[in-house]
């Protein structure tokens, strides 16, 4: 195989032209908005209040439309990103206010937990306050702090007051969804490049979306970025994904299906093309990479200027976070210098390092970190890739590689919200983030407009850079961009969390805090105070394990708007206030009945465990002073060179390429080589590889006989439609009226073979358990695979559609909780095997009170009287 050349990739390099600011667009939307832009005519009202929708966690502009005093309507914000436009959750949000299945009096259970009724019964605030603040410090006094854990489902504003809360107490434990949802991906990410990234949707020239479909996740927060984008301005699109049944696949110009878990095969063997064909850009890559950095094939490390003499003065590389606390710790790297032919120190005067090679320095051998990569890369050229991946076509892999190659700008939107169904869903869910990562880094598509783009800390533009107590993360400062997150959440205790993963530091196992609730193994959780999240149910995998712990806990408090199946195993649930109606900065009305702010619990309850804690006398103070934090950072990230818009930093897309007055060198990415690290010393002093590679699913079609003889299907859950949040909005009759019932996809020919009709119930199994769901035909899917949607417990009676409880229709019941990615913690929800048969029945349903059970009364349920929790009756 021929070494790659650069000749190409230098006239490359000119073609993208120069780093500059995209267009901002936070002026006025354009005069004329499409339809489902304009508020109705018909919305006569006494005033409008500015706010933040809440139905997901994009915040997208809301108007809130006021009558008499109450909120009669809503409409899109049309300065905000979102240009006026609101999707389903937004545009239902008021009668989410109003609805009759909101809870609105705090309650405490009387029966033991396992019970079909908890029986609940009304008490105060104060009561309920007290309660709690006795509990844990009872708890913390005989188990020690670690035995409570606080958390939250995906991020809805207040997670910085629930890691405070946990912090106050001095527990590493945090229980939310963050090890399958943006976590793997922002650890990756701060390990790759040292921070966040977010596509430029607005002027990218060519936009991938891998697993992932935008305008339905987000889609009134981005779907008109992304569609103007590709309708006036012709960018190209790719999209790769086993289903074909969503807006932007059939907008594509490359559609690529492809098996769940093997995107990393993919992955590589694009870059296999980028690099054979000489399609990289050669300046990024010699400039701002480790690429050209040569690794030693004794040790596996990399080659240091004090392997190759005395050692005196010469810094060796030091341990994670110090190596990127001072970038004047870094250590020399060493390089081979083309025009030498030697090994010089990387960023000595005049060296031209080569790309690709292998070299001996001093009896050493060594390669060069691309070269790691281009040969991991050609274990996967486009027919092989094609079989694997089952994408069918070797030349439209090439095609695609060529096109997001040679696009002046592309982007993979690597590190925002996450590649869903990447990031978060497979055991190898690191080594397919690292190859994402690559693909931008050969093509120069980092911090480029109309890339991938991110903001550093200030601190690392300014040189003034000092760890200042945040959480254990892959980011030494805690915080992505400003300190506020790390003021809010105070000094991180030091104790590492239950069961945390190499490159996941801070967070828990989730399944391993469940499971040391049940077992007290390596210490007991006996107490667990939750802020609107629903893991039963909801977001985590091995749902047996995780309601036998539940069950099995001393104390739970769970403050939510809905009861939900967790819920009903607590021992106190609290009504939370809906946003930006009840709770917010600038709250539209006072909350109804007694529906509290998160941010108002937190710190009432904070006040009673430690005061020193929570200075704020009410909730208006502490909102005051967030305001004042925030522009401070504002204040502190201008001067230090940075853009504001919207009031927050915005990428400086060339920040890496200026010289810092100290060092004589470029300020370069926050990581410990100062380059975006296509060898990642951290990962390989953790023993996890260090290179981009492909490694199969643990559960996999090409795997052992007995599995997949029993479960010859792959499965893949948590596909996103407009309509829903996870497991949020079922009990909405205008969202539910859009997508009635859990149901799943499946190819015609595969429904065939397993005799399988169209819109009848079918059992899905997996080796964890069994759920029902209706079956959709579709040849928009590949053969051989099952696609589901997530989070159905929730009923709808005013369509008169039930729910399920938390183990009739929902997919997480399918997922595995014994193998996880050894790097990151990820269960393996997104590429299971499985089977399908037909059934005779659907799910059984359950209403609230009552969510603990799944055997109906016909079959030993009891009767027995309650009082319904939303009843002001005691």
């Amino acid at each position: 195989m021929t070494t790659p050349t650069e000749k190409a990739a230098t006239n490359r390099s000119s073609d993208k032209g120069g780093r500059q600011r995209s267009t901002d667009v936070s002026g006025p939307p354009p005069g004329n908005l499409p339809l489902f832009m304009k508020p109705p005519k018909d919305l006569v009202t006494d005033g409008v209040v500015g706010g933040r929708c809440y139905g997901c966690h994009t915040q997208c502009g809301l108007r809130a439309h006021l009558k008499d005093g109450k909120v009669v309507g809503v409409t899109g914000e049309p300065f905000f990103r979102n240009r006026g436009a609101l999707c389903p959750k937004g545009l239902a949000s008021v009668q989410k206010l109003h609805a009759a299945d909101r809870l609105n009096y705090p309650m405490k259970r009387t029966r033991p937990k396992g019970d079909r009724d908890p029986g609940w019964v009304r008490i105060s605030w104060e009561e309920a306050l007290d309660t709690i603040a006795d509990k844990l410090i009872k708890i913390q006094e005989t188990y020690g702090a670690h035995a409570i854990a606080s958390g939250q489902g995906t991020g809805r504003f207040s997670v910085e007051l629930s890691a405070r809360l946990k912090n106050c107490i001095g527990s590493p434990n945090t229980i939310h969804p963050g090890h399958m949802c943006r976590g793997p991906m922002a650890a990756t990410t701060c390990l790759t490049v040292g921070h966040h990234l977010r596509a430029d949707f607005d002027s990218s020239k060519c936009m991938v979306f891998w697993g992932r479909n935008e305008v339905w996740a987000h889609p009134a927060f981005n779907g008109p970025h992304i569609i103007e984008n590709i309708m006036d301005r012709g960018a190209k699109l790719i999209v790769v994904d086993p289903r074909f049944e969503h807006p932007l696949a059939h907008k594509a110009d490359i559609f690529l299906p492809v098996r769940p878990g093997t995107d990393g095969a993919l992955m590589l063997s694009w870059i296999h093309v980028i690099l054979e064909e000489s399609l990289f850009d050669g300046t990024f890559l010699k400039n701002h990479t480790n690429g050209p950095f040569l690794v030693r094939e004794d040790t596996g490390n990399l080659l240091l200027e004090g392997d190759l003499g005395p050692t005196e003065g010469k810094k060796a590389f030091l341990p994670f976070p110090a190596c990127i606390e001072d970038r004047r710790n870094r250590p020399v790297c060493m390089v081979w210098d083309r025009l030498t032919h030697s090994a010089r120190p990387a960023g000595a005067d005049s060296v031209n390092p080569e790309l690709f090679g292998t070299y001996t320095v001093n009896g050493i051998r060594c390669r060069t970190a691309l070269e790691l990569l281009r040969r991991e890369a050609a274990k996967y050229p486009p027919e092989k890739a094609a079989r694997i991946c089952w994408t069918g076509s070797a030349e439209k892999i090439r095609q695609a590689a060529r096109m997001f190659a040679e696009s002046s700008s592309a982007c993979l939107d690597a590190g925002s919200f996450g590649i869903q169904g990447l990031e978060g869903g497979h055991t190898n869910t690191f080594q397919i983030l690292r190859a994402c990562l690559c693909l931008d880094a050969v093509t120069g598509n980092i911090n480029r407009p109309g890339g991938d783009c991110g903001l550093p800390h200030w601190r690392w533009i300014t040189g003034d850079w000092k760890r200042e107590g945040g959480p254990r993360t892959m980011t030494p400062w805690g915080a992505p961009d400003d300190d506020l997150s790390v003021k809010l959440e105070g000094p991180c205790p030091d104790e590492p969390a239950l069961g945390e993963y190499p490159l996941q530091p801070g967070l828990p196992s989730m399944t391993g805090c469940f499971r040391a609730m049940k077992s007290g193994k390596p210490y007991p959780i006996k107490a667990y105070v939750k802020v609107q999240g629903n893991p039963l149910g909801g977001w985590c995998e091995d749902q047996t394990t995780v309601r036998e712990g539940l069950l099995a806990l001393e104390f739970m408090v769970d403050m939510d708007l809905h009861l939900t199946p967790t819920g009903h195993l607590a021992d106190i649930v609290l009504p939370a206030g809906l946003g930006p109606f009840e709770r917010g900065e600038h709250p539209v009305i006072e909350p109804l009945y007694e529906r509290r702010s998160d941010e108002w619990f937190y710190i009432e309850l904070g006040k009673r465990l430690s005061p020193e804690w929570w200075p704020w006398p009410n909730e208006a103070a502490y909102w005051k002073w967030r305001g004042e934090m925030a522009q401070k950072e504002c204040g502190n990230a201008a001067a230090a060179g940075f853009t504001i818009e919207r009031g927050v930093p915005a990428p400086p897309l060339n920040y890496f390429e200026e010289m810092d007055e100290r060092t004589g060198a470029p300020v370069g990415f926050p990581t410990p080589t100062g380059k975006v690290e296509i060898f990642s010393q951290i990962a390989r002093e953790r023993g996890i590889a260090p290179i981009a590679c492909y490694i199969e699913p643990h559960q996999t079609p090409v795997g052992p006989d007995e599995l997949k003889n029993r479960f010859p299907l792959v499965l893949t859950t948590g596909a996103r439609l407009p309509v829903y949040y996870h497991s949020e909005h079922r009990s909405s009759p205008y969202q539910r009226a859009l997508f009635p019932h859990p149901q799943f996809e499946i190819h015609p020919d595969t429904a065939k073979t397993f005799g399988i009709e169209p819109e009848k119930w079918a059992w899905i199994e997996t080796k964890t358990g069994r759920i029902r769901m209706k079956a959709i035909l579709t040849p928009g899917i590949l053969p051989g695979v099952v696609s589901m949607k997530h989070g159905w417990w929730q009923g709808c009676p005013l369509l008169g559609l039930p729910g399920y409880s938390w183990d009739g229709a929902n997919a997480n019941i399918l997922c595995a909780g014994d193998v996880y990615d050894p790097a990151l913690g990820v269960p393996g929800v997104r590429s299971q095997l499985c089977r399908v048969t037909p059934a005779d029945a659907e799910p059984y349903s359950w209403e609230p009170p009552f969510y603990g059970s799944g055997i109906p009364e016909e079959c030993g349920g009891q009767e027995t009287e309650t009082v319904h929790p939303l009843s002001e009756d005691k």
